[in-house]
């Protein structure tokens, strides 16, 4: 669900208003980023089936934000 604010954040970038569209990808990209390792401590604490189950998820959510958070100061 969070990935909807940065399509909105995208979305209203792209109509002009930058700074509602850059408030929310980083904030939402900074939120996927920042809930990685507590995903990662529940997979070690148990709450998965198996260990390392949640570990491609938790990659796959975090990666794209974090490269969007690095590659931010780069746009125009």
């Amino acid at each position: 669900m969070i990935a909807l604010g940065v399509i909105a954040g995208v979305v209203a970038a792209n109509v002009g208003q930058l700074v509602v569209g850059y408030t929310l990808v980083v904030y939402c990209c900074a939120n996927m980023v920042l809930t990685a390792p507590t995903m990662l401590l529940a997979d070690l604490q148990g709450h998965y089936p198996g260990k390392w189950e949640s570990v491609p998820g938790t990659l796959a959510a975090t990666l794209p934000a974090l490269v969007a958070l690095l590659l931010l100061p780069l746009g125009p």
